[in-house]
């Protein structure tokens, strides 16, 4: 019956000479194992594992390895996770090799030469969120991904060799897509204070000590969204919510809102625009503004509003199907509780000529704080 055996880098050498360059027939392969002087271990001739080579094994006249008493070429294979240290003499019992930790090739049994042994370690995983049931904590010069900077904490403290990188990305800080994730790399020599934003450190690593996650880019990327289709609003005053230009906002954090709407009139003249920005939560400040920015058109009508505020319309008369306008719109809010931010508009005039929130328009949302 066959025996799970894999084989050893040992086998590649087919054939061994003297310092001199002579074959070296005659000599004497040890096999043993790692790390110790005379501790023999067993290797097999093939990959049925049942015959054992002898050990040592005496090399032909060839200076090859071969079974005693049939002259047939033997390999060396060894059980799973024996690493296996050689050692060759010659003839006389001079040394002509000797290597130490040799694992053999594909041993899933050996984390020491497997990624995919280590990527499964159940040790390792996410242990404040919710995260895969194993999986390092980091693998050099590649990207691993955490849900909130919890799970980054309470990891494993990174040791990187020289000329390693160490990069990661978490997806939130306190939640997934809360604005605050990004990527982050290792900083050996950090000793910077944990911040919550820009900082990180392990819960492992005291207060004094170096080793911090640093973030790669500014916390301030925005989610851009845009308008693919138009939307069109008939004769009213009355605001509706733009269908596609609208979010969904997180308690205690400060947004910059950015809006660039595109206006176009169809079926004819008369037709204006009235827009807005309404959050459905509560601020932190005045409830009305939620902080201050600017508002403005195109200049083919009056504005009659150049402030903005949050909750309040500004608008204009007099658009066309061949004249568009556009507005924009920049406000900055602390939020209190979460909630909707929606876009509005309406057609702004008595015509029965509807107005069009085109596509093209954007909503952009940045989290700073």
């Amino acid at each position: 019956m066959a025996n799970t055996v894999y084989m050893s880098p040992i086998s590649l050498i087919i054939q061994y000479f003297t310092n001199l360059g002579l074959i070296a027939a005659g000599a004497s392969v040890y096999t043993y194992a790692a790390g110790t002087v005379n501790t023999l271990a067993a290797t097999y001739s093939d990959s049925t594992g049942t015959v054992q080579n002898p050990n040592p094994l005496t090399l032909n006249a060839a200076g090859r390895p071969t079974a005693p008493g049939t002259g047939a070429p033997v390999a060396f294979w060894n059980a799973p996770g024996i690493v296996l240290k050689l050692v060759v003499l010659d003839a006389q019992g001079n040394t002509l090799i000797q290597l130490d930790q040799i694992s053999a090739i594909n041993d899933p049994t050996n984390v020491s030469i497997t990624l995919a042994n280590t990527l499964l370690s159940p040790a390792n995983s996410n242990t404040a969120g919710v995260g895969p049931a194993g999986g390092v904590d980091f693998v050099a010069n590649a990207v691993k991904s955490y849900d909130v900077f919890a799970d980054v904490r309470s990891a494993n403290e990174p040791t990187p060799a020289v000329g390693q990188t160490i990069n990661i990305e978490v997806q939130g800080g306190t939640a997934i897509n809360d604005g605050l994730g990004g990527f982050f790399y290792w900083s050996t020599t950090s000793t910077a204070t944990d911040d919550g934003r820009t900082v990180l450190k392990p819960s492992v690593v005291p207060s004094a000590q170096p080793g911090r996650w640093l973030r790669w880019y500014p916390l301030g990327v925005p989610q851009v969204i845009n308008k693919t289709t138009d939307q069109l609003v008939a004769s009213s005053t009355v605001l509706v919510n733009d269908t596609q230009l609208q979010a969904t906002l997180l308690p205690n954090a400060t947004y910059l809102l950015s809006l660039r709407a595109l206006l176009l009139g169809t079926g004819g003249t008369g037709q204006g625009w009235k827009i807005a920005i309404a959050y459905g939560g509560t601020l932190n400040g005045n409830a009305t503004t939620g902080g201050g920015g600017t508002m403005s058109g195109n200049g083919n009508a009056s504005v009659s509003a150049l402030y903005a505020t949050l909750n309040n319309a500004f608008g204009q008369a007099a658009i066309s199907s061949t004249t568009g306008d556009f507005a924009n719109c920049d406000i900055i809010i602390q939020t209190a509780t979460g909630g909707s931010l929606n876009v509005q508009f309406a057609q702004n005039s008595s015509s029965s000529n509807a107005t069009a929130m085109k596509a093209g328009s954007t909503l952009s949302i940045t989290r700073v704080a």
